[in-house]
């Protein structure tokens, strides 16, 4: 029992920590240019059919996360990532986490979209919009939904299967083990 509940505690620490910067993070309007895209001349190159679709892990609404043009939030619940990459070299990005203690309900909610380059099996993400949003229902005031800085952000990428044989995205960080990203058909 000792050992499963430590391994709980690592993903709620990261969570924690994860929603911490975000709420600490610079409030200026860093993400978008005068067309309000953000950075325009990102580079891109086109996406190789096998990479090409959604992607995920973990525990996420897919479903409306986010529309920039409105900039209107779906009510995501879960812990789960994202990547959409399409075939003309753009990507979507999202995060969402949530904790619940004593209860209180804090949510973080991540969203990004830009262009790409891939090269061998690293896919290299230039951000053009980001937008961040922290919810906590024991503390409203310190809610908050802004832009987000601009990235750019290398991952590495490698196909695989699960046990059932679909295809599974493996995607790491520099210095980061794999994590196992399933395509939404």
């Amino acid at each position: 029992m000792a050992t499963k509940r430590n391994l709980y505690s690592i993903p709620t620490l990261i969570l924690a920590l994860s929603l911490i910067v975000l709420g600490c993070s610079k409030d200026g309007n860093t993400t978008t240019g005068p067309d309000g895209g953000g950075n325009v001349n990102t580079p891109s190159t086109p996406v190789p059919d096998e990479l090409i679709g959604t992607w995920f892990t973990g525990t996420i609404g897919f479903t409306n996360f986010y529309n920039p043009a409105t900039g209107s939030w779906n009510n995501s619940r879960g812990l789960g990532m994202f990547y959409t990459l399409n075939a003309n070299g753009t990507f979507e990005y999202g995060w969402t986490g949530e904790i619940y203690n004593y209860g209180c309900t804090t949510r973080g909610l991540v969203y990004r979209n830009g262009t790409v380059t891939v090269s061998d099996s690293v896919v290299t993400m230039y951000d053009n919009y980001g937008r961040a949003r922290g919810e906590y229902t024991c503390a409203p005031a310190s809610n908050f939904d802004r832009p987000d800085p601009l990235m750019v952000r290398p991952i590495i990428v490698s196909r695989s299967q699960d046990e059932l044989g679909n295809p599974v995205l493996l995607i790491r960080g520099e210095n980061e083990a794999y994590v196992p990203y399933k395509r939404i058909e």
